[in-house]
């Protein structure tokens, strides 16, 4: 493997690690005294950008056993983000959905994150957020060539992206509009 690629290779690993790891843990931080796990975000963003999942659907979506999903509820629920309800068809099911505070904290959330994203980007000069663009979506279409599973960043955009997010391009619709794409 040449220098210049394994660079890269260790550069795409920094990047999704500071990303992930720190600048969302910091944010998540940021919203004290209401900090919440990543996985409890996750399950937030899903409630509210495709409604209300039981806990078994949480569980699958987020790749996780449904007793992690269930203690997760069970912690949000305490902290009114979140509400928890058997199903008619059978009391052993339980049907989770947010509630405003939820909805609130997850506003809150997107706006701190935003600001921190313009904050790093405004250093960029138009020519670079072109190249840096452009090399980001080439390099997420190279990812989904391997047919990853990309469900549960779709259930986190909430169908926020405009036209030209990189997945529903490549897979031809959005899988939260439903909608073909030209």
């Amino acid at each position: 493997m040449s220098t210049n690629i394994r660079h890269l290779v260790d550069n795409v690993h920094l990047l999704s690690r500071l990303v992930i790891d720190v600048l969302e843990k910091e944010n998540i931080k940021k919203l004290l005294p209401m900090s919440l796990t990543r996985n409890q975000l996750n399950i937030l963003r899903i409630l509210h950008n495709s409604g209300s999942k039981s806990v078994k659907e949480l569980a699958n979506i987020i790749d996780v056993s449904n007793a992690a999903v269930s203690k997760n509820v069970e912690k949000m629920v305490k902290r009114n983000l979140v509400k928890r309800q058997a199903t008619t068809s059978d009391r052993r099911q339980a049907e989770v959905s947010i509630l405003k505070a939820g909805v609130e904290y997850l506003n809150q959330h997107d706006e701190s994150w935003q600001d921190r994203q313009y904050k790093i980007l405004s250093e960029f000069s138009t020519v670079e957020m072109d190249q840096f663009n452009h090399l980001v979506d080439k390099y997420i279409k190279g990812c989904l060539k391997e047919d990853r599973s990309v469900d549960l960043i779709c259930l986190q955009c909430g169908g926020l992206y405009d036209e030209g997010c990189t997945i529903c391009l490549h897979r031809g619709y959005c899988s939260l509009q439903r909608s073909e794409v030209d």
